[in-house]
């Protein structure tokens, strides 16, 4: 059943193929690089190279394959609007595979946690 939401808020999940999600994280950064004067006091500086390090975690769906290929390129339903992070970010970009932890427990169900990344500005091999 839907929830009934009140107020200006975004409530829930999209659904993820292969996998009952049950959390999305994202981990916006960049590299940076300083220069010192004399004295050891940065003066200038870059901050370049835009990323994304993501993770989703659920239960893996019996009736729904889903890809766990470390290295490729993957679709995640739900992720942030990467433009409001990114600047110069239109569209396009790679979003890859990462890392897979499958969890088995005696008394739960099959659960995978996912880690993933976003580089804005690679355009993936097809």
């Amino acid at each position: 059943m839907a929830a009934t939401v009140h107020g200006n808020v975004n409530f829930g999940l999209t659904a993820e193929t292969g996998l009952y999600v049950e959390n999305v994280d994202h981990d916006f950064s960049v590299s940076e690089k300083w220069v010192a004067n004399e004295v050891g006091d940065d003066e200038a500086g870059a901050l370049y190279n835009p990323q994304v390090s993501g993770s989703l975690s659920g239960v893996i769906r019996s009736d729904e394959s889903i890809t766990t290929t470390l290295g490729a390129a993957i679709t995640v339903a739900n992720v942030a609007t990467w433009a409001d992070y990114i600047t110069g970010y239109t569209s396009g970009g790679l979003v890859y595979l990462k890392g897979a932890k499958p969890s088995l427990k005696k008394d739960d169900f099959e659960a995978l946690d996912l880690s993933f990344g976003f580089k804005p500005f690679l355009v993936p091999v097809v």
